[in-house]
């Protein structure tokens, strides 16, 4: 009984800490950015300041954490086990098919009306989600293949490797045990995950991806894993809004539902095959994780 109530206020000092260093990262971000890029606005400082942002706020908490806590905290982040490229090329081809069933659930989830008492909270998000829309809109314009090229490391590699290392890493440590249910774990994190971006009405599909980038570290045992899959869903977008030139929002606007209901769940079930088909692999060739309370 005094282990367990030992490891509980264990896990919720490492929460603690890990929360201060995010918050001095937020900090230090915010003094960079009064001080370095005081008064620049334009695209190219604001994709630097987001670089900056998510190294500061993601990527140096967790290492921090990592090495004042564990041993080896190249294993207790599960960074030691590299994903053949046979589950690398199933990972990817998994987050192409899944791309129309996300669709779906961004939809559903845009679909959401609260209570008239709650209209002012409503206008107040759907605001934030529409300034979001339109900050990332201005990150995705691209003139050459060098601005591609940097919006793959801004928007896709870096993103997919902080939070990855940050949530599925740190956090995912963090609450590991061998009484914890995994399933619950996978989930809560995929929650503080999708809250963490604050748009509301893309709660849903941002939930869903957390949960699918929580299994895969699960079954692999490896951080590379989700982090593959999330640059491949960022990278997506950017490849996508590259090719059509923006063109492709103003034809998913007018789809008609019934074509997104029908691609989205013709997409859930083929990427469900595909998904079982990753999962097989991965119990032939590792463990799951093992959930125990030692530190590595």
């Amino acid at each position: 009984m005094e282990q367990v109530v030992s490891e509980t206020k264990n896990r919720w000092v490492k929460v603690f800490v890990l929360l201060v260093f995010v918050f001095l990262g937020t900090i230090a971000s915010g003094l960079i950015h009064l001080f370095v890029f005081s008064g620049k606005e334009d695209i190219a400082t604001l994709k630097a300041v987001q670089s900056l942002a998510s190294i500061l706020l993601f990527l140096l908490p967790a290492l921090l954490v990592a090495f004042i806590w564990y041993k080896n905290p190249v294993k207790a982040y599960s960074m030691n086990r590299i994903p053949t490229f046979k589950l690398i090329f199933y990972t990817v081809g998994l987050m192409l098919l899944l791309l129309p069933f996300i669709n779906l659930l961004g939809h559903i989830n845009e679909q959401l009306q609260l209570p008239e008492s709650l209209s002012a909270i409503e206008k107040f998000m759907k605001e934030t989600d529409q300034k979001a829309t339109e900050f990332m809109m201005k990150f995705l314009v691209t003139h050459s293949i060098i601005d591609v090229f940097i919006n793959l490391v801004v928007i896709a590699l870096l993103p997919a490797l902080c939070e990855e290392i940050f949530f599925r890493g740190s956090l995912f440590r963090i609450f590991r045990s061998q009484k914890s249910n995994p399933h619950t774990l996978v989930w809560i994190v995929a929650i503080v995950f999708s809250l963490i971006h604050f748009q509301m009405y893309g709660f849903l599909p941002l939930m869903i991806l957390g949960a699918l980038l929580g299994y895969l570290m699960m079954w692999s045992n490896s951080i590379w894993l989700p982090i593959i899959a999330h640059f491949t869903n960022n990278a997506m977008a950017v490849i996508i809004f590259a090719c059509y030139k923006g063109d492709i929002n103003t034809e998913m606007e007018n789809m008609e539902p019934k074509y997104i209901w029908i691609l989205g769940i013709i997409s859930l079930f083929i990427s469900g095959f595909v998904l079982m088909k990753v999962k097989r692999e991965l119990y032939k060739t590792t463990k799951p994780v093992e959930y125990k309370s030692d530190e590595e």
